[in-house]
Parts: structure tokens; sequence; C-alpha cells
């Protein structure tokens, strides 16, 4: 018996990680495709069925490394960004507190006026570097800005509900494959989900995002 809480009026149940669930088998998508997911026609043939578990557990894998590796990534760079802005924001007063040292201080040795110059220096050479990695380079870009965003369901229930129609058409060419929201598309679509992002998206809310991604 499962021990997952079901959320109210539909709602979605909290996500684990991807790496929580195991990949997916043919036996396990066979499954699946039985009463309530697919209430008429027929299942895919086994070699449709045979792709169709690879397209998943090719869903489950690229999710995976978002969550493991680019999501991580794009949190360092944006902490790093945020780190650089400010400091950007401080050499300015860094500088001007160093130089009104020395016009202030007249009685300083000479040693430690010359070592108050290299720093001043030294800032200057650091604000050019920020503001040329800030404005022009990728260093600190957070990688989640390019890479494709491939972590929660709805980021990817188009595309899943794209394969599925696909790997049953040949066995049902008259079937409507429609994504109503009781249908057997958001139907197949919320069952793979938890394998693939660990959420527990209700059928009405995958058909609903269906069909309002449908032409996008």
């Amino acid at each position: 018996m499962s021990t997952r809480k079901r959320g109210k009026c539909g709602a979605d149940s909290p996500a684990m990680s991807a790496a929580d669930a195991p990949p997916f088998t043919l036996e396990g998508v066979r499954a699946l495709l039985a009463p309530p997911v697919l209430k008429r026609g027929f299942p895919p043939n086994r070699d449709r069925l045979n792709g169709l578990v690879t397209r998943l557990n090719q869903w489950k894998g690229a999710v995976r490394r978002y969550q493991e590796t680019w999501r991580p990534s794009g949190d360092r760079t944006s902490a790093a960004r945020r780190a650089a802005e400010t400091l950007l924001e401080e050499l300015p007063h860094l500088r001007s507190d160093l130089r009104r040292m020395i016009e202030e201080h007249e009685s300083l040795p000479a040693f430690m006026v010359q070592q108050t110059q290299h720093e001043i220096e030294a800032l200057d050479t650091i604000q050019t570097g920020l503001t040329r990695l800030l404005n022009e380079s990728m260093v600190l870009m957070p990688i989640t800005m390019v890479v494709p965003q491939m972590e929660k369901w709805r980021h990817i229930a188009v595309g899943i509900s794209d394969d599925f129609c696909e790997a049953m058409r040949p066995t049902n060419p008259t079937l409507p494959l429609g994504r109503s929201n009781d249908g057997p598309v958001p139907r197949f679509v919320a069952a793979v989900i938890p394998g693939i992002t660990g959420e527990h998206p209700s059928v009405q809310n995958v058909g609903k995002h269906l069909k309002e991604n449908r032409d996008k």
C-alpha cells in the first residue's frame, strides 16, 4: 500500500529527487497500460513499448542531471555573481577610504603610503576584471540560463505525452488520444511522472497543462 499523502482537491503532492525511483522496465510500463490508465484500446506492440520505456528513462536521466548537476551549478554561479556585484559596488568606497587615509594622515611612514598606493592600483585592476566578468564573460552566467529546464513535471509533460501517442498509434489508429482531463494521455503522464521527477501531479492538473500547451 502506498504511503504517499494525497493532496486536497486534486492538488499536487510534494516532489522527491528523481534518483529516488528505479528505472522504468518493460514489465512496469506494461502494467501501467491497464485500467484505469488505459480504459480502451490496445497497448503498444513490443517494439513500440520498448521505445517508450527507453524514452521514459531518457527523460528520467535528463531530469536527474538537471537536479543533481545543472541546478546546483546554476545556484553556485548565481551566488558568485551576486557576490561579484556587491564587491563591484563597494570598490569605489574602498578606494576612497584608502585615498582619504593618505591625504589626512601626512605623518604616515613612506612604506605605508607606498603600500596603500599599490592596494589602490590593485582595486583598479579588480574593478576592471569584475566589470568584464559581469558584462562580457560567460563565467558568471548561470548554466540554467542556457540549459533547457527539466526539473518539474510541467517542463516535460508535453514531451512525454508525444512519446506516449507515438507509441500508441500503430495499434490504435482510430482511438482518440486527446488530452482531456480524463483521457488516456494525461492519465499516463500522471502515472509515470512520479518515477521521473518524484512529483505526484493530479490527472486533472496534467490534463489542464497539456491542453494549455498543446500548440506551443
